[in-house]
């Protein structure tokens, strides 16, 4: 068995192509392109980067974008005083706060200010909550990526087994609902889990977000799964995922790559969630 891989940058691209087109329309009646303005603490080189990929993503569908940036040692009540500003501002339709902050700054704080229908992550507790009842909001990103990987490769979901390494609130949790809501069994572990592979080896749909480069061996995948893997590990000069590659084609029957796997989706749902808020701005 050779794995099929799962072309992130194709999926998403197509993503932002509809999305592009969703601008152009909607701009004709309301005269104003989506907004998205990102707060940017200190000068990290990584946090950058990621800048540069999710600006260049929006300028390509059409939302405008604007930068907030405070020196590394700003005071609480400034991102305070900028997010409040910000949420009182009508033409901006998202507000993405760039992680990780400085380990003085309550990130959980600002997070939490930052308006429902504004928080393009999807990780206020109010949008949280909104998926676990089943309500629409606005979602995190990875998760919503992820989704759409699958339903684009035709993966089905209900009825079966799917396998979560990661409990967080940005992939783990959120994923877990989303396949509970589409119909499947879900395991999640973590990093108290004893014995991953006894369970791994029952997914038909294995994700794992651990962050923890090749910890994810081949004969831990049970054949013809679908493999999702959502870690980004620095190892010298090189990105890596949680999950061994060459293991992993032998044995799994869908493979995202990293990178270009998740990557791309998580930046074209931040995308999507600032283009729905902007949406209903309109209504």
């Amino acid at each position: 068995m050779n794995a099929k891989l799962i072309d992130g940058r194709e999926i998403s691209n197509d993503i932002k192509d509809s999305l592009k087109a969703s601008i152009q329309t909607g701009f004709i009646r309301a005269r104003r392109k989506p907004l998205l303005v990102v707060v940017l603490v200190g000068d990290d080189p990584a946090s950058h980067s990621y800048i540069k990929i999710k600006q260049k993503a929006c300028e390509y569908v059409g939302i405008e974008t604007q930068m907030k940036h405070f020196s590394a040692d700003c005071k609480q009540v400034e991102l305070e005083d900028c997010i409040t500003e910000l949420n009182k501002d009508e033409t901006v339709d998202g507000i993405l706060m760039q992680l990780p902050l400085p380990a003085d700054l309550d990130a959980d704080y600002l997070l939490n200010m930052i308006d429902p229908s504004k928080d393009v992550d999807g990780l206020s507790p109010i949008n949280q909550g909104l998926l676990c009842s089943g309500r629409e909001g606005l979602f995190p990103c990875t998760p919503l990526g992820i989704m759409a990987m699958i339903k684009a490769i035709n993966i089905p979901v209900q009825g079966k087994v799917a396998v979560i390494i990661g409990k967080s609130q940005l992939v783990g949790r959120p994923i877990a609902r989303m396949l509970e809501d589409s119909g499947a069994t879900v395991i999640v572990l973590h990093s108290r889990s004893e014995n991953l592979e006894k369970f791994t080896i029952l997914a038909d749909i294995l994700i794992s977000a651990a962050g923890r480069a090749h910890m994810v061996l081949g004969h831990w995948i049970k054949p013809g799964a679908a493999v999702i893997d959502v870690g980004n590990s620095w190892v010298g000069d090189q990105v890596r995922g949680d999950v061994e590659p060459e293991g992993a084609r032998l044995k799994a029957g869908f493979l995202t790559p990293v990178p270009g796997g998740v990557g791309p989706m998580t930046v074209a749902f931040l995308l999507v969630n600032t283009v729905k808020s902007w949406q209903k701005s309109l209504l």
